[in-house]
């Protein structure tokens, strides 16, 4: 039930980068608000900043078979570094123009190779459990904190600073992996692999819509955001090593099945709810997280541990080919109805549930 070597050194080097991370990441909608852009336009930069990455993917994955896992995430790690000093800015030209590089450039190679390290041997689900628990449970209160000093710019800065110490020292530690992949993939399996992500992104709400309509729709502070996202941060993280090691004994389908259930169920509860109900409903959402992401990502190696790379970049091609039109008609949905957007994505993760269990099956 321990992690691997390289699962310690990657959660240990992550977990500060993303104390700071935590701390003013889930306010970017409202730091773009402020600046002046309007919810149609904050979802646009979500969704050219998918569609970049989505590109980017086929590119990386050329770049971490050529030159190894290792150094695709010393790279990533120094374009995230550089694109958190543009977003510290606080410009309207660089602070979106950062958020795009990071999640557009930074984020699928350095990710991809991540991935890779994690996924590449035995206990999948309970590395990737692990990783989410090492990395992510020490910022349960940054959200809090960027509230509390409303998103102070220095907490941008540490994040670049953090960052950057943090790939030096993976590049110092961790041990060289050659990737071994054949030459042909399995597009079937990819496919099925990605059924989920068709229906789920079409209409998805997490990436900028729950601040903002946490704000408007049901009337929190901005102290009371961060106390919800901190919320979140612990739902997601203190309980996934169990979960991703209950679904390596169980089997990673019924506990991914049981997360997209409990989470779309919760989901609603939380944009009908007020008050303290909306509170644990948004803890219960959030605790889905900690128990889909280490299953869905073992499922997904499973079936394509001959190709991981490829297929995995073929994933965020394709997710993030659905995302750019989510976005977009996120932003619409919620000028129309703000509910709107979470009925359709419990909706949507259903349908897609059963079509992928279908296709596994």
């Amino acid at each position: 039930m321990l992690p691997s070597r390289t699962t310690l050194v990657l959660g240990l080097t992550s977990a500060i980068p993303t104390f700071f991370t935590a701390s003013w990441v889930f306010f970017l909608p409202l730091i773009f608000k402020q600046l002046g852009f309007s919810p149609v336009t904050i979802g646009t930069f979500y969704g050219v900043a998918t569609l970049l990455s989505s590109a980017f993917s086929l590119i990386a994955r050329k770049m971490i078979l050529k030159l190894g896992p290792k150094e695709g995430l010393v790279l990533g790690g120094v374009i995230r570094s550089v694109s958190a000093l543009m977003i510290y800015t606080f410009s309207p030209l660089f602070t979106p123009s950062g958020f795009i590089i990071d999640l557009g450039v930074g984020h699928p190679l350095s990710n991809t190779s991540r991935q890779y390290l994690i996924m590449k041997g035995d206990k999948q689900a309970t590395n990737m459990g692990w990783f989410m628990t090492i990395a992510g449970l020490p910022a349960v209160f940054s959200p809090l904190l960027g509230a509390i000093t409303g998103v102070d710019r220095l907490l941008i800065l540490a994040t670049s600073v953090t960052t950057f110490i943090a790939t030096v020292t993976r590049a110092l530690v961790l041990d060289e992996k050659k990737v071994e992949e054949t030459p042909s993939m399995n597009f079937s399996s990819v496919f099925s692999a990605i059924v989920f992500t068709l229906f789920s992104l079409l209409v998805t709400v997490d990436s900028f819509i729950v601040p903002i309509f946490s704000q408007q729709v049901i009337g929190l502070t901005l102290s009371e955001v961060g106390l919800l996202y901190s919320i979140r941060v612990l739902g997601e993280n203190s309980l996934a090593f169990y979960f991703g090691h209950l679904a390596d004994r169980l089997g990673v389908m019924r506990v991914f099945t049981l997360a997209v259930v409990i989470g779309s169920v919760s989901m609603l509860l939380f944009s009908v709810s007020r008050g303290v109900s909306s509170i644990i409903a948004f803890l219960f959402w959030s605790l889905t997280s900690s128990m889909s992401i280490p299953s869905s990502q073992a499922l997904f190696y499973q079936i394509n541990k001959s190709n991981y790379v490829t297929a995995y970049s073929v994933f965020l091609l394709i997710s993030g080919v659905l995302s750019l039109p989510s976005d977009l008609i996120v932003g619409s949905l919620f000028d129309v109805n703000p509910y709107l957007p979470f009925i359709l994505q419990s909706l949507g993760n259903l349908i897609g549930l059963l079509v992928i269990t279908r296709r596994v099956n």
